[in-house]
């Protein structure tokens, strides 16, 4: 088990057990007066995903908190040939060309894709030739104008109505291929850390459904900081160009 699996068991963990912590409070609270108190905890778990943000980065920057061994705390190195033996990929490329060549690739191999993107669907399909069967796509759009109509619009500031569309997506359409690239267009209307959440969540409906998330976002869009937020929340790292 590498760094960022070992990182993100400990996160899982210290998340359920802040969620139960937390919760237990609540419930004690409600049977009493107090309003302000009980204000404070709800604040507390309206909050939890910083918390859980902060610990991730404390780890990044310290793995010997989990008794890490040196090796283990090698950067991610550069691949070009991926055997995608593992479950979530964080790609680093200025266009979605691994990406979109890696959902063709499982699509082709018995995978039901999901592209999720900024970019009209069929100028994708076009340009990196994906079937026309097994992907869907959802088009992070706030306006219906100019829209494909052969695809599910979203608006990329309402992660709630995203989530629900993925979730029907993987609950018919299993082993899932799900492909995240319209990232940017997701910070510029939620907080990154928010963003953090949504990835962690459908991170968590792929592994139960045996699936892949590659997650595609480029140098030019985040700072280098940002970018290792993202990388603390993936199994590889791989870097396109």
């Amino acid at each position: 088990m590498d760094k960022n699996q070992k990182i993100s068991l400990y996160i899982k963990g210290y998340e359920e057990g802040q969620k139960e912590a937390w919760t237990d409070i609540k419930r004690l609270i409600k049977r009493h007066d107090g309003w302000d108190l009980r204000s404070r905890i709800e604040s507390k778990l309206g909050t939890l995903y910083q918390d859980l943000a902060s610990k991730r980065a404390e780890l990044m920057d310290d793995p010997a908190l989990l008794g890490l061994d040196e090796r283990e705390r090698e950067e991610p190195q550069e691949s070009d040939e991926v055997d995608w033996d593992e479950a979530f990929y964080l790609i680093i490329e200025d266009k979605p060309s691994k990406s979109m060549l890696a959902l063709k690739e499982l699509v082709e191999n018995g995978y039901q894709g999901l592209c999720i993107s900024n970019q009209f669907p069929n100028k994708l399909k076009k340009k990196y030739e994906l079937p026309d069967e097994n992907i869907t796509y959802i088009q992070l759009q706030k306006s219906n104008f100019g829209s494909d109509k052969s695809c599910i619009r979203c608006s990329p500031n309402n992660l709630t109505n995203i989530s629900t569309k993925i979730g029907g997506f993987i609950e018919k359409h299993s082993p899932p291929a799900i492909v995240l690239h319209g990232v940017h267009s997701l910070t510029l209307t939620n907080e990154i850390n928010t963003v953090l959440s949504f990835i962690e969540w459908i991170k968590d409906r792929v592994h139960k459904n045996d699936g892949f998330l590659l997650t595609s976002i480029s140098n030019s869009d985040f700072t280098d900081e940002e970018i290792g937020k993202f990388k603390g929340y993936f199994d590889e790292v791989i870097y396109d160009g």
